[in-house]
């Protein structure tokens, strides 16, 4: 196997693993653009949750204030039921970028040989169809 370099489109340098005269494996430099591109795809999709978050936190201060709890522990309240739900909305976004179509790139997760088998990664995802994934 062979480490080749290509320069391609949008500044993008990247490398292919030949195998047999065949490409296996492309993986591109990484640059402030690049950087900067997913940065921005995580961003914006990370402030969607948690404006999710903050109608979730005002939902409950206003379902805790009818119920007739007192102002001031509604609002203290709200500010960690807000950061636990937009902390666990956070991932929605992380998910969402993984595979998504940069245009010159995708970004995609690649298993290491050292990981072991592909087979055991995959089956911390797999399961039977009528039940939920794991992961």
């Amino acid at each position: 196997m062979s480490l080749k370099w290509f320069n391609g489109n949008e500044g993008v340098r990247f490398a292919a693993l030949e195998a047999g005269g065949a490409l296996a494996e492309v993986e591109i430099d990484p640059t402030w653009r690049i950087a900067a591109r997913i940065w921005w795809a995580a961003c914006w999709r990370g402030l969607i949750a948690l404006g999710f978050g903050t109608l979730a936190a005002a939902v409950f201060g206003a379902i805790a204030g009818s119920a007739g709890a007192p102002q001031g522990l509604v609002r203290m309240a709200a500010v960690p039921v807000a950061a636990v739900i937009g902390l666990g909305l956070s991932v929605i976004p992380v998910r969402a970028i993984l595979g998504k179509d940069f245009g010159a790139f995708r970004l995609v997760l690649v298993a290491k040989e050292e990981a072991g088998p592909l087979s055991t990664l995959l089956s911390l995802r797999s399961a039977p169809p009528n039940q939920a994934p794991l992961l």
